[in-house]
């Protein structure tokens, strides 16, 4: 009916995407996704199960996930910018943020120094 009344207006596919609650929550983190913009939370814990970055290392040896957002365009962020998404990210559950940039000039951020080339290379 949408596409017949609002010809001007671009709608995502129909039928409408179907998710189950865990599905969810794994990937948007939050059981209301926005599906616009393609920002889902990708597990990276395998890649750094062998991390000898103790932010990550303990992370998983407690249980805990790993997770990261891919950001295109985010890599020119300040370091206040950073901070204020670190902020956010802390009220809103997490118990922190590192961040990683894969820039021209190679990798910067407050992970770059922790993370390993071939890491590196399986995240590029």
């Amino acid at each position: 009916m949408f596409p017949a009344v609002t010809p001007h207006k671009k709608l995502l596919t129909s039928p409408w995407p179907r998710f189950t609650y865990n599905e969810v929550v794994a990937r948007f983190g939050s059981d209301k996704p926005d599906v616009r913009f393609g920002m889902e939370l990708v597990d990276v814990g395998s890649l750094f199960a062998k991390s000898e970055f103790i932010v990550f290392k303990s992370a998983l040896e407690s249980g805990g996930i790993i997770k990261c957002i891919v950001a295109p365009g985010c890599a020119g962020y300040t370091r206040k910018q950073l901070d204020e998404l670190t902020a956010t990210a802390k009220d809103l559950g997490a118990k922190g943020l590192v961040s990683l940039a894969l820039t021209a000039e190679g990798p910067k951020g407050s992970a770059a120094k922790f993370v390993g080339e071939a890491e590196i290379a399986e995240l590029g």
